[in-house]
């Protein structure tokens, strides 16, 4: 199976993801600079997949998936840079990840099974809110790194780890941990047929 274009730009946002992480842990102003314009180019291709298939009807069963798929490992790349530079804390990272484990697992399911599984438009706001905020958050690193428009990096390393950085984060999880309520009711055909595949398989076992 060949790579749509759509796909082949998804698939640069998994690939940007552990550079993104390299050159960040790297901490010197070239790399930081680097990572900060891969990310920011990484997130722009999440808009321009999607644009793609739409526009000249190449949209797949693999791109559906892949998709989000990309995304997440792009933001869970950032999630995890904040978590090393303490500036969320690790139980906000792990619901971001239950979650998006959880709906992958629903898709793979979704996919294997033969049934459509809609993705709400809350879920799509939600990956681009988690993009905004994670560009706002590199770029006070940004800044704080290489002292940008002669910034005081004192004052931008204490708007990161302010309390306004930290209940941005917050509310953002809790929208997310919503959206995975919302895919569940959403999509309460497939969890019906996944129980009742379980229980057929436990009855037949006694």
């Amino acid at each position: 199976m060949y790579l749509t274009m759509p796909n082949t730009i998804s698939l640069f946002r998994i690939i940007a993801s552990p550079l993104f992480l390299i050159l960040m842990l790297n901490k010197d102003k070239e790399s930081i600079i680097l990572a900060y314009i891969l990310f920011v180019l990484a997130a722009i291709s999440d808009y321009l997949d999607g644009w793609y298939a739409r526009k000249f009807n190449v949209e797949t069963s693999l791109g559906r998936f892949f998709d989000p798929l990309a995304d997440k490992i792009l933001t869970t790349s950032a999630f995890l840079l904040f978590v090393y530079l303490d500036i969320i804390p690790t139980w906000i990272f792990m619901v971001i990840i239950i979650r998006d484990v959880i709906a992958t697992i629903m898709r793979v399911y979704a996919d294997f099974v033969k049934i459509y599984m809609r993705t709400s438009f809350l879920a799509k706001l939600k990956t681009a809110f988690q993009m905004i905020c994670v560009v706002m958050i590199l770029t006070l690193i940004l800044i704080k790194s290489t002292g940008l428009f002669g910034l005081n990096p004192v004052k931008i390393n204490n708007i990161l780890y302010s309390g306004f950085t930290y209940y941005s984060i917050v509310l953002l999880t809790i929208f997310s941990f919503w959206t995975l309520l919302e895919y569940i009711f959403q999509n309460k055909t497939l969890i019906i047929h996944f129980w009742s595949g379980i229980s057929k398989k436990k009855f037949v076992n006694e």
